[in-house]
């Protein structure tokens, strides 16, 4: 047996990528030589997100080459194959490949966008950051679909309409060629329109197109530790408000940005100088004219022109001008004419002028040349009452979260011997509600608040039989929000709600482990107690707890409505008592059910000062809300 010349490709035995971008592409390229006594002719196969350029070739001995090999994943995670190298004597060489996609720090600055309010025809503009604090360059585009998924589903309904309308246009083209068979040749123009139709659906890149939204530069690349400024351009059509959600697809990250825009249009602010016109009764064919007042009470130029009605009578009655442009502050006097004689109530609704608010309506009565003065008038003297109605409405908002940042002050009872300092009391004062203005964010709380409710909703889709691609989007965009989020609270620093004073008191009375404060009177005051009967007596906390744990003293508690305040030790024991006379023979069981305790609450004490009593001392200062032994 024997074995001739064999190719040999000194390919490596693997190949680590590392970490890599997801949806970027990674090349690692590979200097080979040809290392055996023959000419080597191969092929190159391996499976995604792994690709080779080139696949397949021919090197002689002693002859090299680059051999590019390309990573690309769509999602994060780690990903491995073996890349076959096949040479033409059916010899294989695995070559292993790993390569891991991670998300890279990529984000906006903001998640939603709130646009000014713009009038129609008009332009705002606003700027939204495009963040890379990664080392790697980053491309990025604006379109209105969240997933890959959503954008191939919308290329594929293009196409299937394109194939109804080949079929249809092929139908059509084929009956008139049994007319006229001079025209057959022509059907490969028709085919290939068609296909230069669909190769322009695939290689559609979906950028963000509106007719009121303009985004420049809708598309890019962002350099390492750089950011990116987009302009978004807000032009309404219509007086009406605009919500829209644009998503940034960025190389370096799976899900793509979302970016939520709200804005308002605004249209002239026009309005006549009656809700009513009454002409009363006419002769037949005789014409009566009249005359009502366009104001325009906005910014911009109003441009009107009426909608002739449909109605019965609609047609009998004319505006002149008909259309027209009224400047801002300006008026346009509307004469109407009629003729007809017969009780006649005829509506021209908002529909028969473009923008106007107010309806004209004939009825039965006449109108005078004051009419237009008068209604002037009011309308002035209705704007003038309309804006002294705003600022009174300011000025309540304003007082009330005046009222919100001041603190409310309750009174402090000393009941101890040595007594307690101002700073102690001051921070007492502001009594149990009082809520402390934290000075840091709770990372782990809100953390775990996300992920619970991420839970719920993943449980949730799972019983509603949700798509699962749709509930991961979802729980992903709430991750995204709370980290960006997160990350802006970062570096902000907060300041608590606590004078100097009051600090320093909070300090002195959690350190103090000689006194004990407690709310008193429903919380509307707080007492200082002793905590040791030897040093305060009968107005010591241990003193106030002997006197409840003794069960035969016990009062009864009004504010429980039950015969006695009984503690969880006292009721059990009573039980017990209660089922040895039973056993004995003493007493039914009946009465022994009736006589068992059915509920216990936590002592309390008696003969706390309430705030109504004039010896109490008063004084002012703040507090946490918390009680502190």
């Amino acid at each position: 047996m024997s074995i001739g010349e064999r190719a040999v490709i000194d390919f490596p035995d693997s190949v680590n990528f590392g970490s890599c971008p997801v949806k970027d592409t990674t090349t690692k390229t590979l200097f080979v030589r040809n290392i055996g006594k023959r000419e080597a002719k191969f092929s190159l196969s391996l499976e995604s997100p792994f690709s080779v350029t080139p696949d397949k070739g021919s090197l002689a001995v002693g002859e090299s080459m680059q051999v590019h090999v390309q990573f690309k994943a769509l999602k994060t995670g780690d990903y491995n194959c073996n890349m076959i190298l096949h040479y033409d004597t059916d010899e294989d060489v695995y070559v292993t490949l790993y390569g891991a996609a991670v998300d890279v720090n990529v984000r906006l600055d903001k998640n939603t966008l709130k646009l000014e309010n713009t009038f129609i025809s008009c332009t705002s503009q606003r700027t939204v950051l495009v963040h890379n604090r990664s080392d790697h360059i980053v491309n990025f585009r604006w379109t209105r679909f969240a997933t890959l998924t959503e954008e191939l589903q919308h290329k594929e309904r293009c196409k299937m309409d394109l194939r109804r309308e080949e079929e249809i246009e092929t139908d059509v083209f084929l009956m008139e060629c049994t007319q006229d068979v001079t025209i057959r040749d022509q059907m490969s123009i028709l085919q290939r329109s068609f296909q230069t139709r669909n190769r322009t659906v695939d290689a559609d890149k979906l950028i963000y197109k509106d007719d009121v939204l303009e985004i420049q530069p809708y598309e890019g690349v962002i350099w390492p530790n750089s950011s990116m400024e987009i302009d978004i351009a807000f032009t309404p059509l219509e007086a009406q408000s605009y919500a829209r959600t644009l998503y940034c697809d960025v190389a370096g990250r799976e899900s793509r940005l979302p970016l939520r825009i709200r804005g308002e249009g605004i249209g002239p602010r026009v309005v006549f100088s009656l809700d009513s016109l009454d002409i009363g009764n006419i002769f037949v064919n005789s014409k009566h004219s009249y005359e009502v007042v366009l104001a325009n009470k906005g910014d911009i130029d109003a441009v009107f022109s009426y909608i002739y009605s449909q109605s019965m009578f609609g047609p009998l009655v004319t505006f002149s001008p008909s259309q027209g442009i009224v400047r801002p502050g300006g008026y346009q006097a509307i004469k109407q004419k009629r003729d007809i004689l017969m009780d006649l109530k005829e509506t021209f609704t908002q529909n028969d002028f473009h923008w106007v608010e107010q309806v004209i309506r004939v009825s039965e009565n006449r109108e005078n040349e004051n009419v237009k003065k008068r209604q002037v008038r009011k309308f002035d003297a209705l704007i003038k009452e309309k804006e002294d109605l705003e600022n009174k409405n300011r000025q309540l908002l304003e007082d009330h979260e005046r009222m919100k940042k001041e603190k409310i002050k309750n009174e402090v009872v000393d009941l101890t011997e040595d007594g307690i300092d101002n700073d102690i009391k001051g921070y007492l004062s502001l009594g149990p509600g009082f809520c402390e203005a934290p000075t840091r964010v709770p990372y782990e709380h809100i953390i775990a608040e996300t992920e619970k409710m991420c839970t719920k909703i993943k449980r949730e889709g799972e019983t509603n039989e949700i798509d699962e691609e749709i509930v991961e989007h979802e729980i992903g965009e709430i991750r995204e929000n709370v980290k960006v989020i997160l990350e802006k609270a970062r570096h902000k620093k907060y300041k608590t709600n606590l004078t100097k004073e009051e600090l320093n008191g909070k300090k002195k009375a959690l350190q103090d482990k000689r006194k004990v404060f407690l709310p008193a009177d429903k919380g509307r005051i707080m007492v200082a107690m002793g905590r040791f009967e030897s040093e305060g007596g009968e107005q010591s906390y241990e003193y106030k707890m002997k006197q409840v744990l003794v069960d035969l003293k016990a009062k009864p508690s009004i504010r429980a409505k039950k015969d006695w305040d009984l503690t969880d030790k006292v009721c059990r024991e009573g039980t017990r008592v209660i089922e040895r006379i039973v056993e004995r023979g003493e007493i039914s069981k009946n009465d022994a059910e009736r006589l068992k305790p059915k509920d216990y609450h936590a002592p309390r004490l008696y003969g706390l000062p309430k705030n109504t009593q004039r010896w109490c001392s008063i004084e002012r200062g703040g507090l946490n809300g918390s009680i502190a032994f």
